[in-house]
């Protein structure tokens, strides 16, 4: 928590707040063409303070992202709309469809909607599975 003295009054903001009072400020000088350096510094400070959140949190950025990136990938393959990119791929869809398999994602699920210890260990699992084979 930081603590703001103004005048004679304390102001207590938390590091969330701070976060996102910081991401703002950096997207008004970003519009307003203030300068790239500080803008970089305003935004990185505010990831940091986010970042250090999750791992209080026990999160971790980067499982974060890739549990996200699979979440997507099967939605759209259960909505038949994944990039050609992908469903050209045959190792990618055999991937793709092995996950689907597992996980409890249809084409209406919202990530917000899946709960993510039920996700990570699933993802888990199967990972490890994976891997094992590989």
């Amino acid at each position: 928590m930081v603590v703001t003295i103004v005048g004679t009054a304390r102001i207590h903001v938390t590091k969330l707040a701070a976060a996102q009072r910081q991401l703002r400020a950096a997207v008004r000088m970003f519009f307003a063409g203030e300068d790239n350096l500080a803008i970089h510094t305003v935004a990185s400070a505010a990831y940091r303070v986010l970042s250090d959140l999750k791992a209080e949190r026990g999160k971790d950025e980067v499982g974060d992202y890739y549990l996200t990136t699979i979440f997507y990938a099967v939605r759209e393959y259960r909505r038949g709309t994944l990039p050609s990119y992908l469903s050209d791929d045959i190792e990618a869809m055999k991937w793709i469809r092995e996950i689907a398999e597992q996980l409890p994602i249809c084409a209406s699920t919202k990530l917000e909607g899946l709960r993510p210890t039920e996700q990570l260990n699933k993802c888990s699992l199967l990972l490890e599975g994976m891997s094992a084979t590989e």
